[in-house]
């Protein structure tokens, strides 16, 4: 529900702060008072395109901002579209420019004017001479019986149902027009599975090959660094290696501890060192054995990575040419089985059109049912309101299948008697128009999920008995 309209910069407007109420709340005043200024306002910060003359004269740039309390359903929509909604708060901004730029933010958070049209329809309807573009759409019409019907199990149940209907049917189309280039696309799938399949790719064989290239080509710097250390540690020509130094200290010391018991931790401390001088060499000798390789190696290694390297340029990485390989023999497959893959799929859709059809015909039936009970009530809200002679009825036409089902509808009127029922664009007038919405939202008030009505120029054309009625009913959705 609105609960506050802020607007600065607005026309004659310098700044003004609205605030609403539960139930109704009505604007009066002279023309030019400035009441078209807030359903201006109103509907630019519901994204309708809003021209530049519309900010303050003298000013560079107009501000709007709206509070809402959204239901949980909206709520849920804004998180899918990426905005939090805390305690289901919603603050909507626009900030017009005279250079045409457009700032928005919901909650803060930087947004775009479609992104507010698009939750714009769930927040306010606006109704009035020049503003009844709902019921103008016959487009919208179904959505009118829809909401009335509450029928969103079975309408679920069959866009999903024609969605996959719509998939297999697109798969057939694209296997039946890609047929007659099947045998050169079967040449070349068949030559690119080959040549992936001898090469035989393996994820990361390109960095374990250049890693082990990159120790071969440093092998002899390594082992000679190595057999210098170990020559050192343990293989002295000269015996006085650093081990043997080592293991004679030791022994020197501990022939002084007769003289200073003190003589024997620092003996120890030499066999300490000596043990793991050994030890270090037995770590070298077996931790880097994979620097003895054979000569071939190097060009063993080299041949791969060409392989590996020209493969790349045409598909990638290699997880791209494992991708790859499985994509090309599942299309191989679909042209190798190319019958039987038709005439399962031609089955499927067979199966699956049956099942929609039998679903669709469920969803009209509730249609039907539905429109008539809402051509009734509607005509007994028209009465109401002064409007005896409009005979308003509800037309549905069977079409082939299409997302919304199998039917189109729209709104019928008859303004005088005797006269055939018309689609409602061509005969309602501005006045006539409110007057057939107010009684629509009326029927409609316990399932319409927008919580902000907006009546413009509700009382245009009607006075007395007429206009207490309509205040009737604007009370009663207002309730």
């Amino acid at each position: 529900m609105l609960m506050q309209l802020r607007i600065k910069n607005i026309a004659l407007i310098d700044e003004l702060t609205v605030e609403f109420t539960d139930g109704m709340n009505c604007l009066t005043g002279e023309t030019g008072a400035g009441k078209s200024i807030i359903i201006d306002s109103i509907n630019a910060i519901l994204g309708e395109r809003t021209p530049k003359d519309i900010i303050r004269n003298g000013c560079d740039y107009a501000l709007i901002t709206a509070q809402f309390s959204v239901s949980i359903l909206l709520e849920a929509k804004l998180v899918d579209l990426g905005y939090t909604c805390d305690d289901r708060e919603l603050i909507l901004s626009r900030r017009l420019s005279l250079d045409g730029r457009n700032n928005v933010r919901i909650n803060g958070k930087p947004a775009t004017v479609s992104i507010l049209r698009e939750i714009g329809v769930d927040l306010i309807n606006i109704h009035g001479q020049h503003d009844s573009q709902h019921l103008l759409n016959s487009e919208s019409h179904l959505a009118f019986i829809d909401a009335l019907a509450d029928n969103q199990a079975i309408y679920d149940e069959y866009i999903t149902s024609y969605k996959k209907l719509v998939e297999i049917k697109h798969k057939i189309k694209n296997l039946t027009e890609n047929n007659d280039n099947n045998a050169d696309l079967r040449e070349m799938l068949e030559f690119q599975i080959k040549e992936l399949e001898e090469a035989n790719i393996k994820p990361g064989e390109k960095d374990k090959l250049e890693a082990r290239r990159n120790i071969i080509k440093n092998a002899e710097k390594i082992k000679s660094i190595i057999n210098f250390a170990k020559n050192s540690l343990n293989e002295a020509d000269n015996n006085s290696s650093v081990c043997d130094m080592l293991r004679i200290s030791a022994s020197n010391f501990e022939g002084l501890t007769n003289i200073d018991e003190r003589f024997k931790a620092v003996s120890e401390r030499f066999k300490g060192l000596e043990i793991e001088s050994r030890e270090l060499i037995n770590d070298i000798v077996s931790e880097f054995n994979e620097y003895d390789f054979d000569e071939y190696e190097l060009d063993e290694i080299e041949k791969r990575l060409d392989i590996i390297y020209g493969l790349s340029l045409k598909y990638g990485s290699e997880e791209n040419m494992l991708t790859h390989l499985t994509d090309s023999k599942e299309k191989l497959d679909s042209i190798v089985n190319f019958d039987n893959v038709i005439s399962e799929l031609e089955n499927e859709f067979t199966e699956l059109l049956d099942k929609t059809k039998k679903v669709s015909q469920k969803l009209t039936e509730i249609r039907v049912k539905t429109a008539q009970k809402f051509d009734r009530e509607v005509a007994e809200q028209l009465q109401f309101l002064n409007m005896p002679f409009i005979k308003f009825s509800t037309q549905i036409t069977g079409t082939k299948l299409t997302s919304k089902g199998a039917e189109t509808l729209e709104f019928l009127i008859s303004t005088n008697p005797g006269e055939p029922p018309k689609p409602l664009v061509k005969i309602a007038s501005g006045g006539e128009l409110s007057r057939i919405m107010l009684a629509i939202k009326t029927v409609l008030s316990g399932a319409d999920a927008v919580e902000t009505l907006i009546f413009d120029e509700i009382d245009s054309g009607i006075s007395g008995n007429a206009a207490q009625k309509v205040a009737v009913k604007l009370q009663q959705i207002a309730n």
